[in-house]
């Protein structure tokens, strides 16, 4: 039960668009455009076909029996039907030529055990390190309650994700995703905790035990999360639900679904096993195979709502939050994204059909997205009287907009598979008033492209690999030296510099499993190559060995103002049982900071740097599929 979706635009904000008038003209697309019906090829959430990327954590990720999905999961063509139903039909028939509810989900268990992976880098550098210091690192001088800093973190967390279908009938489906225990740690719920002052619960504030409850170190049970209470979170998070109706013009799709382009690289769904994000929008979509329902061409068009803003939900404008139908407070700071694209885009099943069939298989595909915003409202917050709001809040005219392009490719022959995928940005901010001293404009003009190859030998059970990839950097430098900070925003440009260049791989395309991973969070600013081998020594268990070497694309960005960021070793060792749906696995990694990654020596960055630290991780990863 494959489902993936279509697409999504990562760009930074963009101009003015009418929504409402753009959402009834795709529903009116969506009557009047003539193709057989099919399944949208940006079809929902599921688990991707074969399991685990590289550095994922269930070994090899691409055993000869898992292999990758198309560009967009391909639709599936329906079945024909007589164009009159007949007398001998009774009540209810229709429903029952299928389940009214499927399931399908996985429940994964996660152990890692980092070390060094701040880099050697503590506080009292002045900068602050790329990774977390472990919490004793934190306390004040001369306290001497715990030992020495540790370099050594160690956690271990589970998800359970539920992925119901419900057939309406043959030609529609409800469909959603939900977590359960989404990434919880575990041991951080146990009975007596409370986010709370002075034992209250919901009391925003120092996590503290009532007296009635026992020490921590006497906890005789784990409770479930409360969101205010012991946790931030529930215990359950809906993410996504969506409809798709079968038409006999294409398939119609609205709701709150995912969506994936391509390797993953520029718009990832987060649905492997391993995956930590995924990319979800707001969403009415159409899709058709102009060529008949057993085309392997498809063509789509849709409408994001990727924001709104504030509304009436989120505003204390004086009526119950939790009743009747809320509003966009102003549509003047909507972001609106259309997405259009299209190409020869099959399922994983198919793809290998055609492989067997003709000895090779070529899919392709374009995707195209063009994301708007006039004006943004900034400094309200949530739950904020709608007086107060209007004047402390700030309109700040963006006039932004942003156009973004992707190409697709994957051949496969039967001993040699190649995927490539290039996007590009391109666009306009027309005003950064809250991130530099000027309202000046800024414009976007940025790169990303990776390609993968692969070949098979010994009955594919011996694999060779190259990977390579490119994003665009980007000559602006953090505020206070730290890694995370330059790539978690937008660039904060230098008087003179209008042209934001750095490009962001989705945090869900995994290169590695420590520099790019953990300590950066995506790809960016880098140019890498990854050479990789692998070999199931039997059909179900395997190993696989992968070197990366990672360099900036623009030096002087980096802390240490050099190429080379460092050389990474990743090992594999896994398990797989796709039939019955379990796998297991243990990696190991270590990361060797090269000088892009040294520190200047203090805060006035003399020419003295403070070189880094090797990092490692260990990792234990079990999970079942269903």
């Amino acid at each position: 039960m494959s489902r993936r979706n279509a697409t999504r635009g990562i760009a930074p904000t963009p101009a003015r668009v009418a929504a409402p008038a753009a959402a009834f003209a795709l529903a009116a697309l969506a009557m009047l455009a003539p193709a057989e019906a099919l399944a949208q090829p940006m079809g929902g959430p599921g688990g991707r076909p074969g399991g685990m990327r590289p550095g994922g954590g269930f070994g090899p990720s691409d055993s000869k029996s898992t292999e990758e999905g198309p560009a967009e999961q391909a639709p599936e063509a329906p079945e024909r039907r007589g164009a009159v139903r007949t007398d001998k039909e009774y009540p209810g028939q229709q429903e029952r030529r299928v389940s009214f509810l499927q399931l399908g989900g996985y429940l994964r268990v996660r152990s890692d055990y980092f070390h060094n992976f701040n880099l050697d880098l503590p506080a009292s550098t002045g900068v602050r390190p790329p990774f977390p210091l472990s919490l004793e690192c934190n306390r004040v001088a001369g306290d001497q309650a715990f030992a020495p800093c540790q370099e050594n973190l160690s956690s271990t967390n589970m998800r359970l994700r539920l992925e119901p279908v419900v057939n309406v009938s043959e030609d529609i489906k409800i469909k959603a995703q939900l977590d359960v225990f989404d990434n919880l740690v575990f041991g951080s719920t146990p009975d007596g905790y409370f986010i709370g002052t002075n034992g209250v619960p919901g009391a925003m504030g120092v996590p503290s035990n009532p007296q009635y409850a026992p020490l921590s170190a006497f906890a005789r049970t784990q409770v479930p999360p409360q969101a205010g209470r012991n946790s931030l979170t529930d215990s359950i998070q809906a993410k996504r639900a969506w409809a798709e109706v079968k038409t006999p013009f294409g398939q119609v799709s609205f709701g709150r679904m995912a969506s994936h382009w391509g390797a993953g690289m520029l718009v990832n769904d987060g649905n492997c096993l391993d995956c930590n994000y995924g990319v979800t929008n707001d969403r009415i979509m159409f899709a058709s195979r102009p060529g008949g329902p057993e085309s392997p061409y498809v063509a789509f068009a849709g409408m994001d709502w990727a924001s709104t803003g504030p509304n009436s939900a989120t505003l204390d404008i004086g009526l119950n939050q939790y009743q009747g139908q809320p509003w966009n407070a102003t549509k003047r700071d909507d972001v609106n994204q259309f997405i259009f694209g299209g190409g020869r885009l099959q399922k994983p099943e198919e793809l290998e059909s055609t492989l067997a069939e003709q000895g090779q298989a070529l899919n392709y595909g374009i995707y195209l997205a063009y994301r708007s915003q006039e004006a943004e409202i900034i400094n309200y917050h949530l739950g904020q009287n709608a007086a107060d709001a209007a004047n402390e809040s700030q309109l700040v005219n963006r006039q932004a907009w942003a156009l973004i392009p992707d190409l697709w490719l994957k051949l496969a022959l039967r001993k040699f598979r190649f995927e490539a995928e290039v996007a590009g940005i391109g666009g306009r901010i027309g005003s950064t008033q809250e991130l530099t001293s000027s309202k000046r404009d800024v414009r976007l003009l940025q790169l990303g492209a990776v390609g993968k190859a692969e070949f098979r030998f010994l009955n594919d059970s011996l694999r060779l690999g190259l990977e390579m990839g490119l994003a665009t950097g980007d000559q602006a430098e953090p505020g206070d030296g730290s890694i995370n900070q330059r790539f978690g925003s937008l660039a904060i440009q230098p008087e003179g510099d209008r042209t934001v260049t750095n490009f962001r791989f989705d945090p869900d395309y995994r290169v590695d499993l420590i520099f790019w991973r953990e300590i950066m969070g995506q790809v960016t600013n880098a140019i890498y190559w990854k050479p990789w081998v692998a070999y199931d020594f039997v059909p179900r268990f395997g190993f696989r060995a992968d070197l990366i070497h990672s360099m900036a694309q623009i030096p002087v960005s980096t802390p240490g103002n050099a190429r080379n960021y460092g050389l990474e070793m990743d090992f594999s060792l896994g398990y797989k049982n796709q039939d019955e749906g379990f796998f297991a696995g243990f990696q190991y990694g270590f990361f060797v900071p090269m000088g892009a990654l040294d520190h200047p020596h203090d805060l006035f960055k003399l020419p003295s740097y403070t070189p880094t630290g090797t990092a490692q991780v260990l990792r234990m990863s079990l999970a079942v599929k269903f």
